[in-house]
């Protein structure tokens, strides 16, 4: 009898450990289908930031070249593809912090820490898309601080060029609807081709 209970508890063991190693299993597949739908998204999103890059390239030009229409135009595609990045962005955010967890890290393990458990040849690839990603973004980052600078330059010369005109109109006291109070302006066309 007590022959008969042990075998059936190393049975119902070997059971248990068996069941463990296929949970061990499929843990291990799902973290493998979960990184590589990661550095999928990743590759989608590096995809569209340099689509960013050409139409911030097109809006420099339309600002330049001051053809309003290529910059409206210009204007609605950069809009749709920031709401595409936007969305792929927080698909990586949420695969980021679905590896944390299956990887048993906390959630305040950084983007290194979860790489460092990835296997090498996964990990290459997917911190090569991260630079390239990071490059992605400070290139739109530059071309966006040379079109607002050119920008503020322009208007700098432009309020230089009225208030030397009209040195009249450098203090206006202006209303909470947004109209200038006392004396209106007098009327001008200013040429911005100078």
């Amino acid at each position: 009898m007590q022959r008969n209970v042990c075998e059936k508890s190393a049975a119902e063991a070997q059971a248990l450990c068996r069941n463990a190693e296929n949970q061990r299993e499929g843990v291990r597949m799902q973290i493998q289908q979960l990184i590589m739908e990661f550095q999928e998204t990743m590759g989608r999103q590096l995809e569209l930031l340099e689509g960013l890059i050409i139409e911030e390239h097109n809006m420099q030009t339309a600002v330049m070249r001051k053809d309003w229409q290529m910059l409206e135009q210009a204007n609605e595609r950069l809009y749709a593809l920031s709401e595409a990045v936007h969305s792929c962005e927080q698909t990586r955010h949420a695969y980021l912090q679905e590896l944390r967890q299956l990887l048993g890290l906390p959630e305040s393990a950084n983007f290194s820490v979860v790489l460092g458990y990835i296997g090498s040849d996964r990990r290459q690839q997917i911190a090569s898309l991260y630079r390239r990603l990071k490059i992605a973004v400070m290139r739109i980052q530059h071309l966006h601080e040379n079109i607002d600078s050119y920008v503020s330059s322009s208007l700098e010369t432009m309020n230089s060029i009225v208030e030397e005109v009209f040195p009249s109109m450098r203090s206006g006291i202006y209303q909470r609807d947004g109209n200038l109070q006392g004396k209106q302006p007098p009327a001008m066309v200013v040429n911005h081709h100078l």
